[in-house]
């Protein structure tokens, strides 16, 4: 505990960074999958969200967000802040949501016109986490400190899930792409995606990535 309020900032972009990656790099690989799918039907036998690594994407996405809501909310004080983290209470609501899946009514009002709104499914949450990491990054560079991430890296380990979703979803007769031009392709996809979240940083989905 510090009550330096940025060192208390540079603890808390070190305490969400990892779970910002991962949960990013879930939603990149779900996204990709799903765009994969919608543009080659013909190739597949199976919708590709049914197959165990989607779920698990899925899994990991989730409890990245209650990580990373558990850091911001701080409930015992142990890291104030001084400068305001965006998207700080729809995460917060979200990791509600997320915590209590079969919850109808809730003791906050907020909580309760947040789940009524639908908004636990609605609400485009990698927008949410990536626009609360770059409110955090542009103000350790405002006081001239270094982020911890800046960008979402994309390596063997996401090509290799892509391609076992792909594998297990896909008819026995036809083949996916190699491995090679599946990393392109989701690497090339990565930017657009983050591009995308850059331009709907409050959630909301108005249009879709293709």
């Amino acid at each position: 505990m510090t009550s330096d309020p940025y060192n208390n900032l540079e603890m808390v972009d070190r305490l969400v960074s990892i779970d910002v990656m991962h949960a990013l790099q879930a939603a990149i690989v779900k996204s990709a999958t799903y765009c994969f799918f919608v543009k080659h039907k013909e190739l597949f036998a199976n919708n590709p969200v049914n197959t165990f690594p989607y779920l698990a994407l899925r899994a990991l996405e989730e409890l990245a967000i209650v990580h990373i809501a558990e850091a911001l909310k701080d409930e015992q004080n142990l890291r104030p802040l001084t400068s305001e983290v965006r998207r700080r209470a729809e995460l917060i609501l979200h990791r509600n949501a997320i915590s209590h899946p079969i919850t109808v009514e809730w003791r906050s009002s907020t909580m309760q016109d947040f789940c009524d709104a639908h908004r636990q499914y609605s609400d485009l949450k990698p927008a949410l986490i990536w626009d609360m990491k770059r409110s955090i990054n542009d103000e350790l560079h405002r006081i001239g400190r270094k982020p911890t991430i800046e960008d979402v890296p994309i390596g063997e380990q996401q090509v290799v899930v892509l391609e076992s979703i792909l594998y297990l979803s896909v008819r026995d007769h036809k083949t996916i792409p190699p491995r090679p031009e599946l990393r392109r392709f989701l690497i090339q996809f990565k930017d657009m995606y983050l591009d995308f979240l850059v331009k709907h940083p409050d959630g909301r989905r108005d249009t879709t990535v293709s």
